[in-house]
């Protein structure tokens, strides 16, 4: 029985957060664009000072996520080898029993046609 998982085996994201992840980056590319223009055209320093430290943050959260979603990608690969290990694994010993099955028919049918065939005579002259 397979393991049911909520990851995506082609992604590695998670299944059916595709849209999620969308708005998200969107919504992040617009927060860094409202930063960014604080950051060059704000009047107080203090206004500065903030917008850097969320930029900063952004920049850290972001590299995070990256680091995690490598992660997930990495259990979701392990996991199908492992899976497909083991699926080879299982066929593999079906495969060997088969073939000792078959072996031992083809000796017994060989051992049957030496016992029918007809013994030559040996001649004394």
């Amino acid at each position: 029985m397979e393991m049911e998982t909520n990851i995506n085996k082609v992604t590695g994201r998670p299944k059916g957060a595709r849209d999620t992840f969308a708005r998200g980056r969107r919504s992040i590319a617009r927060r860094r664009k409202a930063l960014v223009t604080i950051l060059e055209t704000a009047d107080r320093s203090i206004d500065r000072i903030q917008a850097e430290g969320m930029l900063q943050a952004q920049d850290a959260t972001t590299e995070f996520y990256k680091r995690a979603e490598q992660a997930i990608k990495a259990v979701a690969d392990l996991t199908a080898a492992r899976t497909t290990n083991e699926q080879l694994t299982k066929d593999n010993a079906e495969l060997k029993a088969e073939n000792a099955t078959l072996t031992t028919e083809l000796n017994k049918a060989l051992d049957e046609l030496d016992a029918r065939a007809p013994q030559p005579e040996v001649q004394r002259g």
